[in-house]
């Protein structure tokens, strides 16, 4: 079959999987805030598909419920505390996997 096999925003040109330290602040009693972090290699339009701790994450009532790349260098982790007081979020090493896509154009219409 002659031609490209290029969807456009259809295909990935990399997964990359990067290990990063940090360290979030507190989340306020049953809340649900969004903390930024300095990520170098992260770039816009990149999505986020795994985030874990490489410890033992504490068996408690926070835990994140959202991720996304804010900027180049910079993600987004949205945390929910579901307890009647603040808690904090672990710190120390994660494991972060991104997809890169091929094509960065936008969606054309029609595509749903």
């Amino acid at each position: 079959m002659a031609g490209s096999s290029t969807i456009t925003r259809g295909n990935l040109i990399n997964t990359i999987v990067v290990q990063t330290t940090l360290t979030p602040v507190a989340v306020a009693a049953n809340s649900t805030i969004e903390q930024q972090f300095t990520v170098q290699g992260i770039l816009v339009g990149d999505q986020i598909s795994n985030f874990n701790y490489l410890g033992v994450y504490p068996n408690t009532d926070v835990s994140f419920v959202n991720l996304r790349t804010v900027a180049n260098n910079v993600i987004g982790v949205t945390y929910q505390n579901g307890s009647g007081g603040s808690l904090t979020p672990p710190s120390g090493l994660y494991y972060i996997e991104v997809n890169r896509l091929e094509n960065l154009q936008t969606i054309p219409a029609g595509i749903v």
